[in-house]
């Protein structure tokens, strides 16, 4: 039904994956099958419903998988919860997954808003085209850079 690999909201819900992979790994060893897998899973879960989604033949099938992805994704909001309550990320770092946390959400919500108008324009979606497009200014080869960062801020601008 959809190209998945081209919608933002994959593409955004993979890096944040990507992002807790690498977090986790700076976890205690015997952290190792707790919480840190369990937020992997949760993370993994987000990009892979939205790919699920997308490969239904209908909207919506396409929308219950958005749905499920949004249900992981505050799986992933409240494991990080825990982790910054137990120590093992700082408010800096919880404070940078929440926000794209919040920007995959965003993207979904709307997501789902498209796709219950049918796919049409709506005052949520100025171009069909815009679930295409690519404009985040991330760079997947600073991922441990990035997490290492301390000023680092994100486009929260929510798009899908």
């Amino acid at each position: 039904m959809h190209r998945y690999r081209e919608l933002k909201v994959w593409q955004e819900a993979v890096k944040l994956a990507v992002e807790i992979a690498q977090c986790v790994r700076q976890f205690p060893s015997g952290e190792r099958y707790g919480i840190s897998e369990q937020l992997k899973r949760a993370a993994v879960s987000v990009a892979s419903n939205i790919a699920e989604g997308a490969g239904r033949n209908s909207a919506i099938d396409f929308k219950r998988f958005l749905s499920i992805a949004n249900g992981s994704l505050f799986e992933v909001d409240t494991q990080l919860e825990i982790c910054l309550r137990l120590g093992l990320i700082d408010h800096e770092l919880h404070s940078k997954f929440s926000h794209r946390i919040a920007n995959i959400g965003n993207m979904i919500f709307k997501f789902q808003q498209h796709l219950d108008n049918g796919g049409q324009k709506s005052n949520y979606v100025n171009d069909v085209e815009e679930i295409y497009q690519i404009n985040h200014k991330f760079n997947d080869d600073n991922v441990p850079q990035y997490l290492d960062q301390k000023n680092s801020k994100y486009n929260t601008k929510p798009e899908y």
